[in-house]
């Protein structure tokens, strides 16, 4: 399925979830000189215009982005920010997708791997890292990347999963091929994104998550009471988390909750630690 554009949702209340555990997952992975790699299998474009369109006719942002930005950030997502305020001069106008909020935390020995299958969504993300010699792009059907190009040659880093989940039976897919990836990349981080939906098709992914051999922490945040439609959470489930990081989004949950609609907010963590 090929009709999904992120444009429609960048910067909502779900990217500023997923992206806060993106860069406490990337801060931790640079506490040490060695070179890491990192895999991006739903690129998108890179790059996305808050006053598009497509931004203007959802303006899921307004419950997102725009409702924190001029708030107190905590340090711990001080990098985050600074992600955005390259893209943006006096005015907030562009929100960067993981492939650029990533590229803003590489050094010059790590490496990126990103891969995007629209044609017009590949075609804008190759654009957008034109001359970047530490990023690779491929244009894959995504969990085809995940078998092919996994474990990559430096054995240090992680991949993001956040697929659009358009058809229902993609929550088992997800989950079967993450659970087969981890078995050849045993030291890598995998956050997986999924959706908080009232159709609940998310369980049966975290059923397929939790039975890994793994450490894993799943971190659920909701901004409104569930209703029949929309989005109304949003989860990441983190297999191989970096140390800390579970007292990290424990950190930054106040500053989520800032994001609450119908002043309601309520975020979960629940941690299996393997020995």
């Amino acid at each position: 399925m090929l009709s999904y554009l992120h444009q429609f949702h960048a910067g909502n209340f779900a990217d500023i979830h997923k992206h806060s555990i993106l860069t406490l997952a990337l801060n931790s992975l640079l506490l040490k000189e060695k070179p890491f790699c990192w895999i991006d299998i739903y690129g998108g474009s890179g790059n996305y215009l808050l006053e598009h369109p497509d931004a203007l006719k959802t303006q899921e942002a307004e419950n997102g982005i725009f409702k924190i930005w001029e708030k107190e950030w905590p340090e711990l997502l001080i990098s985050y920010k600074n992600s955005i305020n390259t893209l943006n001069i006096s005015k907030l106008r562009n929100y960067p997708g993981s492939p650029e909020i990533t590229r803003q935390h590489i050094r010059a020995q790590d490496q990126i791997i990103l891969n995007e299958l629209h044609p017009a969504e590949y075609i804008k993300l190759k654009s957008w890292f034109t001359g970047d010699f530490r990023i690779s792009i491929h244009q894959r059907d995504a969990l085809e990347i995940l078998s092919g190009l996994i474990p990559p040659s430096i054995r240090r880093g992680g991949v993001l999963i956040d697929p659009s989940y358009e058809v229902k039976n993609d929550y088992e897919k997800v989950g079967q091929q993450v659970l087969q990836t981890v078995k050849k990349w045993q030291t890598g981080i995998f956050l997986i994104w999924y959706p908080l939906l009232a159709a609940n098709h998310h369980l049966k992914l975290l059923d397929l998550l939790r039975s890994t051999s793994l450490s894993w922490i799943k971190s659920e945040f909701i901004v409104h009471r569930k209703t029949e439609k929309g989005l109304y959470g949003s989860g990441m489930f983190i297999i191989n988390p970096p140390f800390l990081l579970d007292k990290n989004i424990k950190t930054v949950e106040p500053f989520w909750n800032m994001l609450g609609q119908d002043d309601y907010t309520n975020h979960t963590l629940e941690l299996c630690i393997q020995k």
